[in-house]
């Protein structure tokens, strides 16, 4: 068989398939204990500020969540949460497991935005638990109703659909984003680009005054991208127009591994630059990204087989004497 050129290759690496790939158990293992540190890492050490809900968001309009904010509350909740994490990341239990890890991060965070500071920061992850919960839902319908599990060909496991439907997900959320910018501003978000000029001043004064004891930025200090984009507003609405049409351009990571390794790495660019320009952190995105999107599990799995066949075929080759060579 003549090897594959490059041409080959990169036409089957961006090759549409728009369905879940195989996913072999270490992937699968490996994306459930990075997600799994993620979402705990959320919870570890989560305090509220206020024992209210005063703006209630999420399940905050249908139960009272104030117990949370109680002593010694989010101490047992977090380490149930912990201890639910366990049986996830070994894929055990994932009826009864999944649901309960989204039911405790959804309360949780539902009302740490309750309290009159809302932060989308964490629904990415919240969404991504609810969407594996469906999943692992809908499995375990299908063998009730079918009496039969859910037919899996191709060399597709459960995992495939665990993360191909994570990967939905962040691409809905990117999306989603597009729909609001463009709604909110009446379609003028890119005319009114320039605008943003006080929101990087405003950040930056935030920073000051969130911690002006520990923070790096004085409380008048200027601030040069504001100004360029005073002076430039053509270029700014090219330069930040570009992360729009990325957000828009979300719905490719379904294609294939190729199209979420770039978009993937295009977003997280996008945030370094955000966190950069604007003081705007969107930590989780990026966690969440470098998981499901970049999929460092399936690189690490395959970095590893290929080294391990490398040393295979090198053996091999020294274990064979001239006689036989």
């Amino acid at each position: 068989m003549s090897p594959m050129t490059f041409k080959e290759a990169l036409r089957s690496v961006f090759r549409p398939i728009w369905r879940p790939l195989p996913a072999p158990g270490p992937e699968g293992l490996i994306a459930r204990l990075c997600f799994a540190a993620l979402a705990l890492t959320m919870m570890w050490g989560l305090k509220f500020q206020f024992d209210s809900q005063d703006v209630p968001t999420g399940l905050a309009h249908f139960v009272d969540l104030t117990f949370l904010s109680k002593p010694g509350v989010m101490t047992w909740v977090t380490w149930a949460f912990a201890a639910l994490c366990v049986p996830y990341v070994f894929g055990r239990g994932l009826g009864v497991v999944l649901p309960l890890l989204t039911l405790i991060h959804c309360a949780v965070f539902a009302f740490f935005n309750s309290q009159g500071y809302k932060s989308h920061g964490n629904q990415i992850i919240s969404l991504i638990l609810l969407a594996q919960s469906c999943v692992v839902l809908f499995f375990a319908a299908h063998r009730w109703i079918k009496g039969r599990p859910f037919p899996l060909r191709a060399g597709r496991t459960r995992d495939s659909y665990l993360i191909y439907f994570s990967q939905v997900v962040i691409a809905g959320v990117y999306m989603t984003s597009v729909v609001s910018k463009m709604d909110e501003s009446n379609f003028r978000w890119i005319r009114n680009l320039p605008n943003m000029s006080v929101q990087l001043v405003k950040t930056h004064r935030q920073e000051f005054y969130s911690n002006p004891a520990t923070s790096t930025v004085r409380r008048d200090a200027e601030v040069p991208a504001a100004r360029w984009m005073i002076d430039h507003p053509n270029q700014t609405r090219l330069l930040l127009g570009a992360g729009l049409l990325l957000e828009a351009l979300c719905f490719l990571v379904l294609a294939n591994r190729g199209w979420a390794l770039v978009i993937g790495l295009s977003l997280t660019a996008m945030h370094f630059i955000i966190a950069w320009l604007m003081r705007l952190y969107f930590d989780f995105n990026v966690y969440a990204s470098l998981i499901f999107l970049i999929n460092l599990p399936f690189w690490v799995v395959w970095t590893g087989r290929r080294i391990a066949s490398a040393r295979a075929a090198r053996a091999g080759e020294a274990g064979r004497s001239p006689a036989t060579a």
